[in-house]
């Protein structure tokens, strides 16, 4: 059987959640790191295998996958019990509030900053009250409803939820958000720091946040 390749670029938040899930279970994984600035997504062999040319993808023999959500849900599931830890837990409710915290990442949490860095880009590259106001609604949702009483966001151990929302934050901090007022937040992600594969994440979100600063016309401290 061959190794499961991922074809990933460290500039990509999607990305930088699974690696750091897959540092964190013990899979024999190859990483095909693609340049997405210069378009490698688009090149080579690379649309044959997802036409969609996107990343992260995941290729496990004959089997491709892509939408980090969905290979976060498959990984544990293949893998098992990793580090004697459940990383995605077989109790049908617990299961549950996982999803409910991925969707949650994936439409609420995460397209206002992958707005911001496509944004970036753009000519418009201007940060608004309209986006800080719906960062500290789901930063509020974060602090309070999820993280409140609890070390991660589904209980009192990690879980693929936990891989999503640390990528998310590691990126808005990055780009200069102030999380002065949540504590819980803060506090769980000094927890995240001490997992296998934080390091690598925080390093490609340092490199993409330095490339959006650079291009935005105001922070949010302007705001």
């Amino acid at each position: 059987m061959s190794p499961i390749k991922l074809y990933y670029s460290p500039l990509s938040t999607p990305s930088r959640a699974i690696l750091m899930a897959i540092r964190n279970m013990n899979i024999d994984v190859e990483v095909i790191t693609l340049d997405i600035l210069k378009g490698e997504h688009r090149q080579g062999e690379f649309p044959k295998i997802n036409p969609r040319m996107i990343v992260p993808t995941l290729v496990d023999d004959d089997f491709v996958l892509c939408e980090s959500k969905a290979i976060l849900m498959y990984l544990p599931q293949k893998m098992g019990m990793c580090k004697g830890r459940n990383l995605y837990p077989k109790c049908p409710k617990m299961r549950a509030l996982v999803h409910q915290r991925l969707l949650f990442d994936s439409c609420d949490f995460y397209p206002t900053i992958n707005e911001i860095i496509g944004m970036s880009f753009g000519e418009e590259a201007i940060l608004t009250v309209r986006h800080k106001a719906k960062l500290l609604k789901a930063l509020g949702t974060m602090e309070t409803t999820f993280l409140e009483g609890h070390e991660f966001f589904v209980g009192n151990n990690p879980t693929i939820a936990d891989f999503a929302f640390c990528s998310s934050v590691a990126m808005l901090r990055e780009l200069g958000f102030n999380f002065d007022e949540f504590p819980n937040i803060n506090k769980w992600f000094e927890s995240m720091e001490t997992l296998k594969g934080f390091n690598e994440l925080k390093a490609g979100a340092q490199q993409m946040g330095k490339i959006v600063t650079s291009k935005l016309k105001n922070s949010f401290s302007d705001l």
